[in-house]
């Protein structure tokens, strides 16, 4: 079939399900995010974007789940990955909070040499049209397992955490991406976070031609204000140290564990409690992030979309928190895209200094829920339960535990290849 007939194909799918094409010069843009486990379901979403008139595909992080073994995160990617190249249309692929740089690299430098059309956003943090333009910010603020952290305390580029047993801290190194060698991806021990990619919004302000006319593109949301419909209300567990667990996975444990003990559903107020009687509070809160915030700010940037908070998911906004409607044209959205592994992704149609949406939802089971089935109030449960990280562990006789490696970002500098075998080996 020709580009055209392609084309031709593209506008009649859109225009049969009644979100017509303001004109030709327009772009409609699918977006997926947060796979994690499910990369089977990019399939169907893809299908369904390109039905709905997708002229091009970007993935908006998240693409593995770091808990998985390397090799199982990298066959995950790779099957995400193929399962955008192989429609032939253009797509962008940035990491999120998951995505390390061992398990990412060596697979997306392998496959863009099978396909043009895959294009890296840390390699190109921009698109520019005819009529507006994308900015990709990689990354996330808050690392779930991942290396690509969003931050403006330091430069853009990858820092090695590195050891330094003379000086009993860590030491430089800042390296080229280029520069990151097989070799060096070799020496990186997945798991324990010792190096980060560091993406410093402000070094890519030099992209921005006019603000008015580009939109950002970031797996994090900015901060907003509005507690009832903000891109980035979350739902999380807040632990005595200040750590932080998502609310679905705490309480998809919680029901776990009160259906083994009372073969029943807890209450919603069991939930609260069970959560506060293991030191853990249940709390709703804005939590997208105020450098990104001022940053769209100071370069007068009014759209911007995102993914990350999944209970946010499919919900819009203007600047000013005033909510918006699906399919109505604006120069002012904040949108969260949604996430895959709620059934969620999502078509963007720009024109110039405006742009509309539409949410999709895919028809597949979901692995979370927040809304409790109706159940019948048949005993007490326990209210102990185990957390991440709080499992007993056997002990371990005779076995010496290596000392701790010195942890914590560290600034460009030079060492050499020796230098870092011989660390790494500390």
């Amino acid at each position: 079939m020709s580009l055209v007939s392609d084309k031709l194909t593209a506008i009649f799918k859109y225009f049969s399900h009644k979100i017509s094409l303001k004109e030709m010069a327009s772009t409609i843009y699918g977006i997926i995010s947060d796979v994690h486990e499910h990369p089977e379901h990019v399939a169907t979403a893809v299908d369904a974007l390109i039905a709905n008139g997708a002229q091009k595909l970007i993935f908006n992080g998240d693409a593995v789940d770091e808990t998985k073994s390397i090799r199982q995160s990298q066959n995950n990617l790779r099957t995400t990955i193929q399962t955008l190249a192989k429609t032939g249309i253009d797509f962008y692929f940035q990491p999120g909070s998951h995505e390390r740089m061992a398990t990412i690299l060596p697979v997306i430098r392998e496959l863009q040499k099978q396909y043009g059309n895959l294009h890296f956003t840390i390699d190109q943090p921009f698109l520019q049209g005819d009529n507006h333009d994308l900015l990709f910010i990689p990354g996330s603020d808050s690392l779930n397992t991942g290396e690509f952290q969003i931050t403006t305390e330091l430069p853009s580029g990858p820092y090695f955490l590195v050891p330094d047993p003379i000086q009993k801290q860590t030491r430089p190194i800042g390296i080229g991406l280029d520069d990151l060698t097989d070799e060096l991806l070799n020496l990186m021990h997945p798991g324990q976070s010792q190096q980060r990619y560091i993406i410093n919004p402000n070094d890519l302000a030099k992209y921005i031609r006019d603000g008015a006319k580009t939109i950002a593109i970031c797996h994090v949301p900015s901060k907003s204000n509005n507690k009832q419909y903000g891109v980035d209300v979350a739902y999380f567990g807040r632990q005595q140290n200040g750590a932080i667990i998502p609310g679905i996975v705490l309480e998809r444990q919680i029901i776990d564990h009160v259906r083994k003990q009372a073969n029943r559903d807890p209450t919603r107020e069991e939930i609260y409690q069970i959560a506060l009687q293991n030191g853990i509070q249940l709390q709703i809160d804005n939590v997208g992030n105020e450098d990104l915030r001022d940053f769209y700010q100071k370069h007068g940037i009014t759209r911007a979309i995102n993914g990350h908070i999944h209970e946010a998911g499919h919900r819009s906004h203007t600047t000013d928190d005033q909510p918006l409607k699906q399919n109505e044209w604006t120069n002012n959205l904040l949108w969260n895209s949604g996430c895959l592994d709620m059934n969620q992704c999502g078509l963007m149609e720009v024109d110039g200094p405006n742009v509309r949406y539409r949410n999709i939802q895919i028809n597949q089971s979901s692995n979370y829920g927040l809304n409790l089935p109706p159940i019948q109030q048949t005993g007490a449960p326990s209210s102990k339960i185990i957390l991440p990280g709080q499992e007993p562990r056997p002990p371990q006789p005779n076995q010496q535990q290596p000392a701790p490696r010195p942890t914590g970002i560290i600034t460009p500098g030079q060492i050499s290849t020796n230098d870092l075998k011989r660390y790494q080996r500390q």
